[in-house]
Order: C-alpha cells, then sequence, then structure tokens
C-alpha cells in the first residue's frame, strides 16, 4: 500500500533536486501513514471484538529524529458502541446498506437484534430506524448490530433502516424496510362456548394471543361486530339472528395483513334448550270428530319442536317459544281413551317434555226412532234398527240392564236383535242405547209397542169389567151340539141343523182375563129365548162338525140342555129357562192371556115358523180378573 506513494515522492524529489535527507523524511513520513492504514483495514477485517489490533500513526519526526509510528492501539474499541477509527483530520466514507435480517417482525414480539450488513461503515456508524438512532455495535466496515426496541413492535407497518456516519465526510444510506407484521392469532378459549336456541344477542369474550387492534372475529363465516379488543382478548356480539338453529359453529379471528392470518377455530354450540308442555286447547274431543287444530303452550318450543300425539308425530309448526300449533287428524280421533301429547326438542342440548294427557270421549248416544217401532205381541226375534246420533263401535243398546246382540253400522245407525221373550208380555218394551266412559252414557228410552194382532177380531176385549153388546145375525145351518162332561160336546140331533152366528173375540191387554159371555133373551108365555152356546180357543171358527165337537181340556166350554151337567144360565135371562150364558160366576168362563184370541159361537136352537124358542138377538162379552 505504501510502495506507491514512496515512488511518486522518489520521482518528486529527482525533479526537484530534494537532498536525501528530505527524502528519507517525507519517506517515512508516507510509509508510517500507508502502514496505519493498512493495519487499521487489516484490524477490521481479521480481528473479532475484543481482540487486540495494532494501529500504526505517523509521527512528525524525521529518520533519526525518533519519528515512526506515534502510537499503538490494542483494538479494545472494536465491536464497541464508541469509537473511530480515522486519523484525525481523515473524511469517512459516505456508508452503504445492503441488507437487514431479520427483514420483518411481529406485532407484540420482542425488538429483534438487526444485523446490518454493507460497505463503508465506521466505528462512528450509527444504525437509524425512522430516523431515530439505535444503540450500535461495530463489528466491522461491513457489519453493524443494533437491538430494535420493543416499543417499535407494537403496531403493524413499515420501518425504515438506515446506517448514518458522521462528519466529517460520512452521510445517511438509502433506506430499507424492515416491515412488522400482524402475527397470526391464536384461540384458547370461548367465555360463554354454548348458547340456547333462541337466546337474544349474546355477549362472547374470546381468549387468546396475538389479537391486533383491528382483528376481525368471524362466526360460521359471519363477521361479527368487535368490541373491545385487547392482545389477549376480544369482547364481540353474537347476534339472535345466528342463535336461532341448534348446532356447531365456527368461530375464528383473522389479523389484517402485513402479516396477519387466521386463527384456528374454536366450537360456539348452539344447544336446543329442555321442553315442556303446559297445557293443549283443546284437550279432549269427542269420537270421530273432524280434525282439530291444537294450540300448544309451554316452554323451550324451536324450530325443530316435534309434538307427537299417542307416539305419532303431527303437523306443527312453532309460533314462538312458548306456543306452537299443531293439527290433530280425524284418524287420531277413532277410539276413546286418554292419550299422551308430548314435545320433543333434539340434541344438542333438547329433551322430551313430561307427557300431556289429551282425553278423546265417547259422545253422548240419543235415539231418534226404532224401526219397526210396534210389533206383535208374542212376535219372534226381531231385528231393530235404531237411527239417532252419538253412536260409537262400541256401543250396545239394551232392553233394562240386558244387552242385546249390537251391530254398529255408523255414527247415527244400529242394529240390535231383539228376543221373542221381550215380547210375550207387556204393552211395550224400552231400548237404549249405552256408550261406555270415557264420556259416553245412556240414551234416552225408545218403546216398541206391543200390540195385539187385531186381524179379524170382531170383539176387542178392553178394560176388566169393561161390557160390549153384540147384535147376532145368524146364517147357514149347522147340527145341534149338547154337552156331557170334559166338556163333551155331542151332536143332538144331526138332522136338525139350525144357523149360527160366530164372534172372534181378543184379550186387548197385557194381561189374562177370563171371557164371560152370554144372550140376552126374552119370556113372554111359553115363548122363551133358546140357544147354544160355545167358546174355542184360537181366531177361526170351527168349519165343520169335526171341530165343533172337539173336547180338549180348556180349549172347548159349551152349554147344554138345561138339566144337564153343563147347563149354563145368562145372568141376562129375562125369565127364559134356555137362555145360554158362559161366565167366570158359573164356573164356565175361558181363561184367555194377553193379545190371545177365541170364538164365541151361538147356535140359534129353533128357527120355525110359530116356533116357541126364538134365537137371542143380542150377545154380551165382559172381560174379568183371573
Amino acid at each position: 500500500m505504501w510502495v506507491a506513494p514512496a515512488a511518486a515522492l522518489w520521482h518528486t524529489a529527482a525533479k526537484s533536486s530534494m537532498s536525501r535527507a528530505a527524502f528519507f523524511s517525507s519517506f517515512f513520513r508516507v510509509t508510517s501513514v500507508s502502514l496505519a492504514v493498512a493495519a487499521s483495514t487489516i484490524t477490521a477485517c481479521s480481528s473479532a471484538p475484543g481482540t487486540s489490533a495494532v494501529s500504526l500513526e505517523a509521527g512528525a519526526g524525521e529518520p533519526g529524529s525518533g519519528g515512526g509510528p506515534s502510537a499503538v492501539s490494542d483494538g479494545d474499541d472494536a465491536g464497541s458502541p464508541t469509537g473511530t477509527s480515522k486519523a484525525n483530520g481523515d473524511v469517512a466514507p459516505t456508508p452503504i446498506l445492503q441488507t437487514i435480517s431479520p427483514t420483518f417482525g411481529s406485532v407484540g414480539a420482542l425488538g429483534p437484534t438487526l444485523v446490518v450488513t454493507g460497505e463503508s461503515f465506521t466505528e462512528a456508524s450509527i444504525v437509524r430506524v425512522d430516523g431515530t438512532e439505535l444503540t450500535t455495535t461495530y463489528f466491522s466496515s461491513s457489519e453493524l448490530r443494533a437491538p430494535l426496541p420493543n416499543g417499535k413492535l407494537d403496531m403493524a407497518t413499515t420501518l425504515h433502516i438506515s446506517v448514518k456516519t458522521p462528519s466529517p465526510g460520512g452521510g445517511t444510506s438509502q433506506d430499507l424496510p424492515f416491515e412488522v407484521r400482524n402475527p397470526v392469532p391464536a384461540l384458547s378459549a370461548l367465555e360463554p362456548s354454548s348458547a340456547l336456541a333462541g337466546s337474544g344477542d349474546t355477549t362472547l369474550t374470546i381468549v387468546g394471543t396475538s389479537f391486533e387492534a383491528h382483528a376481525a372475529v368471524y362466526f360460521d363465516g359471519s363477521l361479527l361486530s368487535a368490541g373491545a379488543i385487547a392482545q389477549t382478548s376480544i369482547t364481540t356480539t353474537i347476534p339472535n339472528a345466528l342463535l336461532k338453529a341448534a348446532g356447531g359453529h365456527n368461530v375464528s379471528v383473522v389479523n389484517g395483513a402485513p402479516g396477519g392470518g387466521t386463527s384456528s377455530s374454536l366450537s360456539f354450540t348452539v344447544t336446543n334448550p329442555s321442553v315442556a308442555i303446559a297445557s293443549v286447547s283443546p284437550s279432549t274431543a269427542l269420537v270421530g270428530d273432524a280434525a282439530k287444530m291444537l294450540t300448544v303452550t309451554g316452554s323451550g318450543f324451536v324450530g325443530a319442536t316435534l309434538l307427537a300425539f299417542n307416539g305419532t308425530n303431527l303437523a306443527s309448526s312453532v309460533v314462538d317459544s312458548t306456543h306452537l300449533s299443531a293439527t290433530l287428524p280425524s284418524t287420531s280421533l277413532t277410539n276413546a281413551g286418554n292419550f299422551s301429547v308430548v314435545a320433543s326438542n333434539p340434541a344438542p342440548g333438547g329433551g322430551v317434555s313430561s307427557p300431556f294427557s289429551f282425553q278423546v270421549q265417547n259422545p253422548a248416544p240419543a235415539i231418534t226412532s226404532l224401526s219397526p217401532n210396534t210389533v206383535y205381541y208374542g212376535a219372534t226375534n226381531t231385528t231393530v234398527t235404531v237411527t239417532g246420533t252419538g253412536f260409537v263401535p262400541s256401543s250396545v243398546v239394551k232392553i233394562g240392564a240386558s244387552s242385546l246382540t249390537t251391530t254398529y253400522v255408523t255414527s247415527t245407525k244400529l242394529t240390535a236383535v231383539v228376543p221373542a221373550s221381550a215380547f210375550s208380555s207387556g204393552a211395550s218394551v224400552s231400548l237404549t242405547v249405552v256408550s261406555p266412559t270415557p264420556g259416553g252414557g245412556t240414551s234416552n228410552g225408545s218403546p216398541i209397542s206391543i200390540t195385539c194382532d187385531a186381524t179379524n177380531v170382531d170383539v176387542p176385549l178392553g178394560a176388566v169389567g169393561t161390557l160390549t153388546t153384540k147384535s147376532t145375525f145368524y146364517s147357514g145351518y149347522v147340527d145341534h151340539v149338547v154337552s156331557a162332561s170334559c166338556p163333551l160336546t155331542t151332536l143332538s140331533d144331526s138332522s136338525h141343523q139350525e144357523p149360527v152366528d160366530s164372534f172372534v173375540v181378543q184379550n186387548t191387554t197385557s194381561s189374562p182375563v177370563v171371557l164371560s159371555a152370554w144372550a140376552v133373551c126374552s119370556a113372554n108365555g111359553s115363548v122363551q129365548s133358546d140357544a147354544y152356546l160355545a167358546f174355542y180357543r184360537g181366531g177361526t171358527a170351527p168349519g165343520d162338525d169335526a171341530a165343533r165337537m172337539q173336547c180338549a181340556a180348556g180349549t172347548v166350554v159349551s152349554e147344554g140342555a138345561l138339566g144337564l151337567a153343563g147347563n149354563y144360565t145368562s145372568p141376562d135371562a129375562n125369565g127364559s129357562n134356555w137362555c145360554p150364558g158362559l161366565t167366570k160366576a158359573n164356573g164356565s168362563g175361558l181363561t184367555l192371556a194377553a193379545c190371545e184370541k177365541a170364538v164365541v159361537q151361538i147356535t140359534a136352537y129353533s128357527t120355525g115358523t110359530g116356533t116357541n124358542y126364538p134365537a137371542p138377538t143380542q150377545i154380551r162379552f165382559k172381560p174379568e180378573a183371573p
């Protein structure tokens, strides 16, 4: 390094006739300076901070006058933030900044030590950030180091790093950027971590790290308005519109650029509330009703709430958290009983309510008509159609406490078999319809009238003691009959035939009576009314002698000649010795059951011209108590 200056000096001395003493004095001075510069360069390039280095500085003396290096440095100033390596009066070069390391940091992190590399650094060179000087350590003319204060990393920004070397000379390098980046946030907890479906606006605190001042909070992709933001917590509000449906929702935090990013998410759970039923309106219905609209009041109803009737889900709609409506179909109202109504909410949360009892009742039955509503006494088993309202499949037709064989046809029609025994006594029989509980009950009674078959009846017997008088109209001719025992009906004279008159008599009451009948006679001296009288059970007059002469106990009663067995006298003889009468009083009355018929036949004794025994013109009938 010093050869070129020495050669130049020798050239100058030769041209100017410089004395040897002057030449060598100048030579040593130039050489001393060159050596000092060389030593300084070697020290900067090869000596670590704190190691020794020799620094030569030219003295002012000539050779032989004690001149040479004027000072020796042990290099203790190298690697320290202070000191200078240039000789007094030297001009410092302008520093050149090439790289910095690292080139970025995170908001809130500790400030890193910047390693600054370049050219023309001196021990007086200072690293600066945005014009603020940093504590700088000189490593070499190409490397400086300076710690970046923590406070410079309190927000995302771009810092400008430069190197300045003070005058004389020196100057400031160009800037290099140092980017303060937002960190990627990290979440550790949500407070609270759940809410009930249907809740109102809910305050949420997010706990974590590295939240920047403008961090954004997302709830399943929906941006929430952030409230207070600290580096380790964010307070925000979840609007109720996001809390309608149960399920898991992802909560994340995003730090913006520069740097930044999206945190991993934490789950916020919207749970269904427990559900309860307080009332159902209406709470009853009748079997056979049309579909019913139910209004259910309770708590914990959400959009996913289901309502079940007897285990079958109904079509329902939630009005609000305390009301829902549902349609109960008519198919659920076919049978009476108590049925459970249950509400349920699905998971998460949710559950099943306690059952609420809904009662399907049988309607109250009512009879409007019977067909037939009249039957003859003694009829056989008869099927009766019962028309009315409120009939159910379990309805039963009854006579008193006795249930009849009943067939359900519709809610307005039943059929029932009334046994013959119901028509053997009484004037009527009353039918009712009974439906079981719940609801139900016994209908009004509806009578079936029991009447007598009055076909061909001439004399309907009324109440006991009622007297009926009929005129006689004799016709045809039959043999006379007389009675002996049994009573025995025999022909008195098959060649002597006389006309007869027959009357069909019927007991029209519901109780047995004794039939009494007699002729109304007259007498005028030797002229006396005379006739034969007979009773035949049944409603048909005997058609021949065999039928007229039958002898069966309780079947035929006949009157005979005076003085013979079976001679019965009329209470209206009026002096006639031959006036016939068959009465209870004389022991010849005929007992008739309810609606039973008998034939009363009167036969003239003699109708010839000039007879002294004319036929009676009237006959009387009287029912008497047995």
